[in-house]
């Protein structure tokens, strides 16, 4: 036994060490009389703009996809997934293949491809139903813009509330115009909610299929475990311990256990994936086109146009929201809870007509700030959200949710927030009043007392579900076809909060108020986009005169051109593939 309990406890100290090594920093956590550390800002790395990632873009000397055969001889450009539509990967696909057919099948080669062009120019869909990277609209990863945050249902709700604050909600695309960007987000989209989602929560209910290692490994105080657990002494406390332990163990390797543990894994992971794959088409050239085939691209139909009834609180909402943008646009996530009451206030005072409708919501508003600006709450005592968590932190946070006995899932991920707010220097001492409150941290604290509540209810539900169930005549596990209510709840349950609460706090943190746009136009990190010059093609000739002069460049300072896709470009003058011309990075108007 000493063996198993052994492997037990390295396998939550192994978690406890990946989630809150900090290097030095960890060994305070260890010290009663270490002194409190003085708050360290941590230094947000510069992002590219959208300017400098289209003309770096631009200058890359080979695209991912073959070049068109009928661009042969032309000025083409090199551009990202966001300017490569389907049509262009489909004939550079096309292309690549039709050498290696057999020539009898050349012909049928030609038919397919000619069907297939005009199936594409034929089938259109909503721009509704299209999702979008943010960077693809002019955001970049900087913590205060509007692509750092997102999962694929709220990447899709900021491209929607887009559309219909720009009034093109009945706007169609042909398949041919869709974008790379735009069917990799729009693909994952509907592959997660109609695969994923459904799957992970009809795991749920699936009744209690058996177990690895089966629940007779280890007779309860019979020294028959042998070969695996030492001989211990009989009695009521062993026999206690045994029976835990053989529950613990049994459970943890039970088909449905090991089921829920490869889809909570298969769904990380294919966010990881859809994210690090709609980055990679974003950040670099996949193909050349020529200035007809890039304007083509996303470009909404000129025939075809639906009739989408928008409810009339969407569109007001809309209207109210751009692209966050971490210089002229700041979140709503970095908001106050008292710049949301007053502005709350202002909305309902309109829809009053006369005075005393008026004052009182102004009197109702003046108490709630009131009471709000006399409480006060610890402000890092908030664990840090589970989207900012490290890597190290993430995976700790998955497998202490399967592994570790009682505090694994909630409390261990509250565990995980708190340690990553002491390893960032935060005085758990300080205090803000509630007025003060950002919303990411007001929707942070609900999202935990949510999550704790939910897993108090398993924790405890799976205490008494036995004996109830026992007692009413169902069977229970590990008996075969036995079921849990209580698991089919929480999963139930838990739905509007990774589903709901998690996809709104990431739009929130992507989008921000018009009215503090600080470039005037309303239209945040858009704004970048609208003024961005798009690289103009260049014919093969100059071509390699371009890269020539790029390579004499790279000799002579001695550097080699960004490699990073991510990384900002040394700031200052940089070369630019607008015919050679020596630009200055873009900035708005009146900043820096």
């Amino acid at each position: 036994m000493a063996g198993w309990v052994r492997a037990t406890a390295a396998v939550t100290l192994s978690l406890v060490v990946v989630a809150f090594g900090g290097g030095n920093e960890s060994a305070a956590a260890v010290s009663h009389h270490v002194a409190h550390r003085a708050q360290v800002k941590k230094v947000e790395p510069k992002f590219e703009e959208y300017q400098e990632r289209i003309d770096r873009i631009a200058q890359s000397p080979r695209s991912m996809l073959r070049p068109l055969a009928e661009n042969k001889g032309k000025a083409t450009v090199c551009v990202s997934g966001e300017f490569t539509t389907l049509r262009v990967v489909y004939d550079s696909l096309w292309e690549s293949i039709f050498p290696i057919l057999p020539r009898e099948l050349h012909a049928q080669a030609h038919g397919a491809k000619a069907a297939a062009h005009r199936d594409m120019a034929k089938i259109h869909v909503s721009t509704l139903a299209v999702s979008n990277n943010p960077m693809a609209r002019g955001a970049d990863r900087n913590i205060k813009s509007g692509a750092r945050y997102r999962t694929g249902a709220s990447a899709w709700i900021v491209e929607s509330l887009l559309k219909i604050r720009d009034g093109k909600q009945n706007e169609a695309i042909a398949l041919e115009n869709i974008t790379l960007q735009q069917a990799v987000e729009t693909a994952y989209l509907y592959i997660f909610y109609t695969t994923i989602v459904p799957a992970r929560v009809a795991l749920a209910f699936l009744p209690y299929s058996g177990s690895v290692v089966g629940p007779t490994f280890l007779p309860n105080g019979s020294p028959s475990a042998g070969m695996i657990f030492p001989v211990l002494p009989s009695g009521p406390g062993t026999d206690q311990f045994l029976g835990f332990l053989t529950s613990y163990i049994t459970g943890l390797t039970s088909y449905n256990a090991l089921l829920n543990l490869a889809f909570s894994g298969g769904q990380i992971a294919s966010q990881y994936l859809y994210q690090a794959i709609s980055n990679s088409f974003i950040n670099q050239c996949v193909a050349r086109v020529t200035a007809e085939q890039r304007d083509a691209a996303g470009k909404p139909s000129d025939t075809v146009e639906y009739d989408i009834p928008i409810p009339q609180i969407i569109k007001d909402t809309a209207d109210q929201l751009a692209l966050a943008d971490y210089e002229t646009c700041h979140p709503i996530s970095h908001q106050t809870l008292a710049r949301i009451v007053t502005r709350t206030a202002d909305y309902a005072e309109l829809q009053f007509a006369d005075r005393a409708g008026k004052q009182r919501v102004r009197s109702v508003e003046r108490d709630i700030l009131r009471a709000m600006r006399q409480a006060r709450v610890p402000l890092h005592l908030i664990p840090a959200d589970p989207a900012d968590f490290t890597q190290g932190e993430q995976i700790a946070s998955l497998f202490a949710g399967m592994a570790v006995p009682f505090i694994g899932g909630a409390p261990f991920d509250v565990i995980i927030g708190l340690n990553h707010n002491r390893q960032e220097g935060a005085n758990f001492a300080e205090t803000v009043s509630v007025a003060d409150l950002t919303v990411t941290k007001t929707l942070t604290a609900a999202y935990y007392a949510y999550y704790v509540s939910l897993w108090m209810f398993g924790f405890v539900g799976s205490q008494v579900e036995g004996p109830i169930l026992a007692m009413l005549g169902f069977p229970t596990p590990p008996t075969l076809g036995a079921v849990s209510f209580t698991r089919m709840i929480a999963v139930t349950a838990n739905i509007p909060l990774v589903h709901g609460l998690v996809n709104f706090h990431n739009v929130v943190r992507s989008m921000c108020l018009r009215e503090d746009d600080t470039t005037g136009t309303g239209r945040g990190a858009e704004y970048r986009k609208d003024n961005a010059v798009l690289p103009e093609p260049l014919t093969p000739a100059e071509l390699r005169q371009q890269q020539q002069r790029l390579r004499a460049t790279q000799r002579r300072t001695g550097r080699a051109r960004p490699r990073s896709r991510t990384a900002h470009p040394k700031a200052g003058a940089h070369r630019s593939p607008h015919r050679g011309r020596t630009v200055a990075p873009r900035r708005p108007k009146g900043l820096r």
